[in-house]
This record gives structure tokens, sequence and C-alpha cells, in this order.
């Protein structure tokens, strides 16, 4: 997508543009560029639309990570138990057509008694260890996929304990 020079409201589509241009290349010449911001974010736009590329004032490119805020979950089950948890707990809610990716998951477990917790994703389950009174958090960078769409992530603890709080950010993603 290329701008017109000092009008960053218009399209260029290769043709020739009459604009006074910075250092008189030809008038043909096409500017390849990203708008500065400064303070904020500009107004999101309509799925399907084009949309420009966001620098800072130096022009190094702005990205968001991951995904936009609008598509980030997040969920705290807290668990009351005094026996082995024999099922899993939801820790996400499913939609439909969306994998839910971790991005961060804590767990504090309050009790007396060290645990392992156990999340599962309708395929895959992953085992952490939990000290007494301790907690672990994880933040991944490259989130934790899930397995297939539309099927919500769940939790439980293998060992008995009085009580196990779980946190959990996630992105609906699609394929």
């Amino acid at each position: 997508m290329a701008y017109l020079p000092n009008n960053s409201n218009q399209y260029v589509n290769g043709t020739t543009i009459g604009a006074t241009l910075p250092g008189s290349p030809a008038v043909t010449a096409f500017y390849l560029g990203a708008n500065a911001i400064t303070t904020a974010l500009p107004t999101a736009n309509t799925a399907g639309n084009l949309t420009r590329l966001l620098s800072d004032k130096f022009g190094r490119l702005i990205s968001l990570p991951q995904v936009t805020r609008d598509m980030v979950s997040s969920n705290v089950y807290v668990s009351l138990l005094g026996l082995p948890d024999t099922i899993y707990h939801n820790m996400t809610t499913a939609i439909a057509g969306c994998y839910s990716d971790i991005t961060y998951l804590a767990i504090s477990n309050t009790s007396g008694t060290p645990t392992l917790v156990q999340t599962y994703d309708g395929t895959v389950t992953y085992t952490y260890s939990v000290p007494a009174q301790d907690m672990i958090a994880v933040s991944f960078n490259i989130p934790l996929k899930a397995t297939t769409a539309g099927v919500e992530w769940k939790v439980r603890s293998v060992t008995a304990v009085n009580q196990l709080a779980v946190s959990v950010q996630y992105l609906n993603n699609t394929a």
C-alpha cells in the first residue's frame, strides 16, 4: 500500500500523482510507509477493511503481541477440596470454531499439602507440581495451543488439598 506524500488519507494505485515530493523524485514515485502514532492507537477498524501499518515517530513498526484485546479471555477457578479431585473442571469457555490457546497460567495452593495439578485440553494432559502454601505461574510467550477447536481446557488436583485457585488467560484463535 502506498500513500500520497504528506496526505496519509489518500492511497496511490499506480497512477501519476501531481504532488510536490521531498527530494524531487519522479512524479510517479511511491512511498511505502506507516502512520506514526504518538499517544493513542487509532480507532478500531471493521473486519475485512484495509488497515494502515503503525509506527513510532522514528518509523519502527508497532505490533500487538498475539491477538487483539477483544480475542483475549480470562477465568479464575477456585476449588475447595478435601479429597483428590477425580473429575476435571472447566478452566476456559469453549467457543465453536475457536481454539483456546493459553498465554498465562497461575496455580495457587493454600493448603499445607503439595499437589500435582493437571490441565487437559480434551486430548493432551499437562502436569504441574505445586508446593504447599505456594504457587506457580507460567507465561507462555508462544501460546500453549489447544489441540481441538471448540473444546474447553479443564483442570484437576491429583492430591487432596483444601484450596486450589487457578487463573488462566487465553486467546480465542481460529485456525
